[in-house]
């Protein structure tokens, strides 16, 4: 029994002593194992100086300063030069491309760089685009049909589609009107449409194209602004139809639409204010160039930096790789 009481205060007391080592570092006769302390030791002697026992002694700026000498042996200009001549031939294929594509971009190629290092030679090369972000809200009232989507996150292919219109000028005096339709899962561009004329027959006919590429089960939400293409009655009918439910953003609120707001946005400046066109033709043409791109080459923030082909080939079951033309 005493020999049982004397092993448990033995084991106490051992408990207690690495408790207080832990909580106030070694003790007398126990060596300092702490890296920082030896490598500073040896940085010292080697200029003839020695550390003091007990000094307290900041290590961290001299620690600082070995990681910078570190960085400028590991610096290479021959490899900057090479990241910014690939910066100029990718500002030339993608002019309007900001500097997280940019450098997602120069990852694919080999080359290890962060976003602020891209940023700050983009910044040098001047091929950072500002762009001009147009804000404003309305206090109208809230539209007969809920807007479906305010607290929605897709989880599957096909859950929800966007869709809008924007316009396009032509060197003949005509405008343009683009429709299109937008999968709110991976963000991909599944319908578009063009015509002289703003009317329903125009989203008809973006809608259609997106249902013969997809093809999709009854149940999705479809959600629009309250434009009057939108809002008519055949519309509504062939949305009807095909089993798909209604929604509306609210009038004035550009924001409950923003996936389409931004992607118009994407269109125009990276597609549209870079060429000029003169017929109905050309503008198909770059429409139909933009949606390649988007689809298929273009990195996109939300999903990862990766593209929205890439994203339901990795997030998706039951993918059709059809590219539209």
């Amino acid at each position: 029994m005493v020999c049982i009481v004397l092993w448990v205060c033995s084991l106490l007391a051992s408990i207690l002593q690495l408790r207080r080592s832990s909580r106030y570092g070694p003790g007398k006769g126990q060596k300092n194992q702490n890296p920082a302390t030896v490598q500073v030791t040896r940085l010292l002697s080697r200029r003839g100086q020695t550390a003091r026992k007990g000094s307290r002694m900041k290590i961290k700026p001299i620690i600082n300063c070995c990681l910078m000498a570190a960085k400028r042996k590991l610096y290479n200009p021959a490899r900057k030069n090479a990241i910014m001549v690939l910066l100029r031939k990718l500002a030339l294929k993608y002019p309007k491309w900001g500097y997280r594509k940019m450098q997602v971009l120069l990852n694919q190629a080999g080359h290890a760089i962060g976003k602020h290092k891209t940023r700050e030679l983009m910044t040098k090369l001047g091929l950072i685009i500002k762009q001009k972000v147009k804000s404003g809200r309305s206090n109208s009232p809230i539209s007969v049909r809920p807007n479906l989507t305010k607290h929605l996150k897709a989880s599957r292919k096909d859950e929800v589609w966007f869709a809008d219109i924007t316009c396009i000028k032509t060197k003949c005096g005509r405008d343009v009107y683009v429709a299109l339709v937008m999968d709110g899962y991976s963000r991909r561009i599944i319908g578009r449409a063009e015509s002289y004329r703003q009317d329903v027959h125009l989203v008809l006919k973006a809608f259609r194209m997106a249902m013969r590429r997809r093809m999709p089960r009854p149940g999705v939400i479809h959600h629009s602004d309250q434009g009057s293409q939108y809002t008519s009655a055949a519309y509504i009918r062939e949305l009807k139809r095909n089993g798909f439910q209604v929604s509306f953003s609210k009038k004035g609120f550009p924001y409950d639409n923003g996936i389409m707001e931004r992607l118009m946005n994407t269109l125009k400046h990276e597609e549209v204010y870079l060429w000029e066109y003169a017929t109905i033709k050309d503008v198909r043409n770059g429409i139909r160039r933009f949606i390649a791109v988007y689809n298929n080459n273009r990195p996109h923030a939300a999903l990862g930096y990766i593209t929205p082909c890439q994203y339901e080939v990795l997030f998706t079951a039951s993918f059709s790789g059809s590219v539209i033309p």
